[in-house]
């Protein structure tokens, strides 16, 4: 029986790393074979987890940022996608569903699924998250069918209330196809990156019969034309209050947003305020800060010219679920009267990107690796002829940013930034015209991408040459009594870290950019049972010879070797101190 019980006990022993082991999508080959980009939509993040860090968060993180970058790939090819099919869509539709694309990110992909794993030995973190282009297809067609016949049936019971004078439950009813409307629409997005275009897929045609209907219903139980800021908000929010019915939770209110951009104007502001006050009378609702992201219930907007009106649009999401939808039309004529701007000011900047030019001042530039250039790059932007003073530029090399700069009053803007590095020997150094920073738009949005498509700066160009820094190494490494090695052990593993990271070596103290300088000795300690035991204590600097400061140094204390003899005990301390150092130079000379 006990040898029974140690046998299945070894067994699962043997079991254990087994189970321990990467998954297979960790491996690219495998991910090129089984999930590939003609059939999936797919994104893998790998990283490592430094000492202290919690390997849980940074696994959810990775996680997020994978669903993240699979939605992303959704969203570009729905962009790519609807620029195409403009010649076969008016442009109020065309306008919505770009709008619509820039909030997908909240919306649910059905099918999306996601695996992460953690190396725990190597501390290397593993996130995948992909869904299969079939799935979403079958899925998002049916979605499209079963959404169009709710609809319907909700219209048709809006109409038999409107019939028998019910007008409160009429509009209560053509109000509730609105979160409908904007799953549908989500539905075709996600067909149309999946490269559908039918109408008897996409039935767009359809749908866009059945909005009217819903608008003309709504416009028909109006009792009066709805002009002002005020009125139209409370009429927004009586719609929303008419889905959504009583609410426990505080709402996070957004402030409406011009089209599919994300930005705010004057009459955002008017707007938001106005439906603010008037979610609190019609529903009794508890109104948040617009930047409280964390809570379930959020309400955002945007809104768009169509002929003499601004059409405004609100959805109300719940886990990001969309519960409530409402619409109203705001006359430019009373916008007009009370000199309210509807236009965000950084389309001013926006409308001045097609006509700026950058001019690099100079060329053939020489820069030693982690030096000032031995003379700063110069960049002449310039608006329609004239020099543009407060330019913001970013100068990048390699897709890495190296300094940022502004004009000044002649349009010149300069940079002398240190971070070149000598892995190459020329460099293409990039001075980019800062868009984000220029009309005020969210660094990496979709709208920031739309922007610089639309109306494209081309960069200055620089050719830097780059020498690498030259190191003077001085080691003094002794055993007791100032015995010394015939070889160093420390030095050469030092240089070689060096080396690496494109340092050149001189003996010349006047060539040398750097000096490092370890002093290493070891002490004999014990012996037990024929093992001798010795221990080193290190210490290693790096000295800008340029400046005079020490700019790097560590301590290594009683570093344990053991041996056949106190000398091979210290040979084996010297040795330990060796991988000491490669853990911790390389951080300190990149």
């Amino acid at each position: 029986m006990l040898r029974h019980f140690l046998l299945y006990t070894g067994l699962a022993l043997l079991s254990l790393p087994l189970l321990a082991q990467k998954p297979l999508w960790t491996d690219p080959s495998w991910r090129n074979n089984n999930r590939s980009d003609q059939e999936y939509f797919v994104s893998f993040i790998s990283g490592f987890a430094t000492e202290g860090q919690d390997a849980k968060e940074l696994l959810d993180k990775f996680e997020e940022q994978a669903k993240g970058a699979v939605i992303q790939q959704i969203q570009v090819n729905i962009e790519t996608t609807t620029d195409l099919m403009v010649a076969n869509m008016n442009a109020e539709t065309t306008e919505a569903f770009r709008s619509k694309s820039m909030a997908l990110a909240r919306a649910d992909i059905s099918g999306l699924r996601t695996e992460r794993y953690h190396d725990q030995k190597k501390r290397e973190l593993f996130a995948i998250a992909w869904v299969k282009k079939a799935e979403l297809v079958f899925y998002y067609r049916n979605s499209v069918d079963n959404l169009i016949g709710k609809i319907e049936t909700k219209i048709k019971e809006a109409e038999n209330l409107q019939g028998k004078k019910d007008k409160s439950l009429a509009l209560k009813a053509y109000y509730e196809t609105m979160p409908d409307f904007n799953q549908l629409e989500e539905a075709q997005l996600i067909l149309i990156a999946l490269g559908l275009k039918s109408e008897s897929d996409l039935k767009f045609a359809k749908g866009n019969q059945l909005k009217l209907q819903v608008k003309d219903g709504i416009t028909a139980l109006q009792q009066s034309p709805r002009a002002d800021i005020e009125e139209l908000s409370y009429f927004m929010a009586y719609g929303l209050f008419l889905q959504l019915g009583t609410l426990s939770e505080s709402m996070a209110l957004k402030p409406v947003t011009f089209e599919s951009s994300g930005l705010k104007s004057e009459f955002s502001d008017r707007f938001h305020e106005a439906l603010s006050r008037s979610l609190v009378k019609a529903g009794g609702y508890k109104i948040a800060a617009s930047g409280a992201k964390s809570l379930p219930v959020q309400a955002e907007g945007t809104y768009r010219k169509e002929g003499e009106s601004l059409r405004v649009s609100t959805v109300v999401r719940h886990n990001g679920l969309v519960t409530a939808a409402a619409e109203v039309m705001m006359p430019l004529s009373w916008i007009r009267e009370n000199k309210i701007n509807w236009v965000p000011e950084n389309f001013v900047n926006i409308n001045k990107l097609k006509n700026i030019s950058l001019t690099a001042l100079s060329d053939g530039h020489e820069a030693r690796a982690g030096r000032p250039l031995k003379k700063p790059l110069a960049v002449k932007v310039m608006y329609e002829g004239q020099p543009l003073a407060n330019a913001p530029l970013v100068f990048v090399a390699d897709e890495k940013i190296l300094a940022k700069a502004t004009t000044n009053n002649m349009g010149v803007a300069e940079s002398n930034f240190t971070t070149l590095e000598a892995a190459l020997q020329t460099q293409l150094v990039l001075a980019r015209f800062d868009v984000a920073a220029f009309a005020g738009i969210e660094e990496g949005s979709p709208f920031l991408r739309q922007v610089e498509n639309t109306w494209p700066v081309t960069p200055a160009r620089f050719m830097v040459t780059v020498k690498p820094l030259t190191v003077l190494i001085k080691s003094m490494e002794t055993l007791p009594y100032n015995h010394r090695f015939k070889v160093n052990i420390l030095e050469p593993v030092a240089k070689n870290i060096l080396a690496e990271n494109g340092f050149a070596f001189t003996e010349i103290p006047s060539e040398a950019d750097l000096m490092l300088t370890i002093d290493a000795y070891a002490r004999y300690g014990s012996s037990e049972q024929g093992i001798y035991f010795a221990f080193v204590d290190a210490t290693i600097a790096i000295t800008d010879l340029n400046s005079g400061l020490e700019t790097f140094k560590k301590s290594y204390s009683s570093i344990k070797g053991a041996g056949a003899d106190f000398q091979r005990a210290a040979i084996k301390a010297f040795e330990a101190t060796a991988d000491e150092i490669k853990a911790s130079l390389p951080e300190k000379v990149h």
